[in-house]
């Protein structure tokens, strides 16, 4: 899967071990879902196929899983260079058998994908 979000300065491409990488070509056009992106500066929920760029510049805040189905993904990654804590959380539920995960340095980032029970970093 390739997940592709704007920046100020280009588009980004971030790839399954949370690496981001600047691309400079993007086509457009044909059809298929996809993740969208959305910035965040405060506590939320994610929505199903979302991709959470956590902003914690100004303070540690959760980003709460949306409820389970089967097949739901998600991305939530820390964009900023704070010691500020964005700390996931599920609804109900496990993420591999943690009650909660934090991201805690600049460009951590989780995938997770629920089982319709748990969720599952892949």
């Amino acid at each position: 899967m390739r997940l592709l979000y704007p920046k100020s300065d280009g588009w980004y491409e971030l790839n399954s071990t949370g690496v981001e990488t600047k691309v400079s070509n993007v086509a457009s056009g044909g059809g298929g879902g996809g993740i969208a992106p959305r910035a965040v500066t405060a506590a939320t929920t994610a929505a199903a196929s979302e991709l959470v760029l956590a902003n914690a510049t100004t303070a540690t805040f959760a980003v709460t899983l949306p409820a389970h189905a089967s097949g739901t993904q998600v991305v939530v990654k820390k964009i900023d260079s704070s010691t500020n804590i964005v700390t996931i959380t599920p609804p109900s539920g496990l993420i591999d058998g943690l009650a909660s995960y934090p991201l805690n340095v600049q460009y951590a980032a989780l995938t997770v994908i629920s089982d319709g029970t748990n969720w599952h970093i892949i």
